[in-house]
């Protein structure tokens, strides 16, 4: 829990900083969860998403994906940079959400690599426009069992009455998974 509260923490600090005055950010759940459940977590099959893709090598060898279903996505495009965007101003949109998830998927790194006490660099990253079911179906399709559990952040980002949805998930590699448990249990009070 301390991981995903310092993390918003965090990027609300950022979002300010950078976009827009009094931004907030509260962290819904924070959770290490069975893959398969992603799904009941956040709805829909076919649920148009954003999302960014990043993979992590080494240590915490893992897959990392920022997802915003697509309205609140843009949304939270138009709050934080003060204007509507059209369809003809879609693609700075779409650049501004993929600025936007890579503040937030860096913060989270950055708080999991200083409780960790290790360094983390993603690849680059990749930008998606799906469904939900799509996007998770190829992420997490195969044979490879050894994916089996994601680490999730969900989070609520906005001002006054006016808050959009916004998940962190770090898809878990067998031996990545006793690493994170093993920090965790370490942070436990």
């Amino acid at each position: 829990k301390e991981f995903g509260l310092t993390s918003a923490d965090k990027i609300g600090d950022a979002l300010s900083k950078i976009y827009k005055d009094g931004i907030k950010v509260k962290m819904l759940q924070t959770d290490i969860i069975p893959t398969t459940l992603l799904f009941k977590e956040m709805g829909d099959y076919d649920l148009p998403i954003v999302a960014t893709y990043s993979r992590l090598y080494g240590l915490l060898e893992s897959s990392v994906l920022v997802i915003s279903p697509e309205k609140d996505a843009f949304e939270l495009v138009s709050m934080l940079k003060d204007q509507d965007y059209t369809g003809e101003s879609m693609y700075m949109a779409r650049s501004a959400l993929k600025e936007i998830h890579n503040i937030i998927s860096s913060i989270c790194l950055n708080t999991l690599a200083n409780i960790l006490n290790i360094s983390l660099a993603p690849s680059a990253y990749l930008f998606i426009v799906d469904t939900l079911g799509l996007i998770l179906d190829f992420k997490f399709a195969g044979t490879d069992k050894s994916i089996e559990y994601t680490l999730m952040i969900g989070l609520e980002i906005g001002e006054e009455n006016n808050y959009t949805l916004c998940y962190f998930f770090m898809v878990l590699d067998k031996e990545t998974l006793g690493v994170i448990l093993d920090a965790f249990q370490d942070e436990a009070p």
